[in-house]
């Protein structure tokens, strides 16, 4: 779904964490950036600078099960998307192997 919200020339937000993956973002749609229509910014996801009700359509491919209570998250998606907005939120299957690697880490960790 995201693909296609960019392929439609809508104006497009993307956030990350980690500065590298938004350089990696920007890499990408250097073209379009310059166009204005992009726009990647290094946010924590629980704390976003954006403004309220501004979004048609947020996204959350692969974020949620990434915190033990994703409850700030879920807040700050519904308050920057538009009351009639539209939200996607994906999470890995539990067979995934995101899954098999982080219990491998932690039962090394611990």
């Amino acid at each position: 779904m995201t693909g296609t919200i960019i392929a439609a020339r809508r104006l497009y937000t993307g956030v990350d964490i980690s500065a590298e993956m938004i350089n990696r973002a920007r890499a990408i749609h250097a073209k379009k950036i310059k166009l204005k229509n992009r726009n990647f910014l290094v946010e924590d996801c629980e704390k976003l600078s954006l403004n309220d009700a501004d979004y048609d359509i947020v996204t959350a491919i692969a974020l949620i099960e990434y915190f033990q209570d994703p409850t700030n998250v879920l807040n700050e998606i519904k308050r920057v998307l538009k009351p009639e907005g539209i939200v996607l939120i994906t999470v890995p299957h539990k067979r995934c192997i995101n899954f098999k690697i982080r219990d491998s880490l932690n039962s090394f960790i611990s």
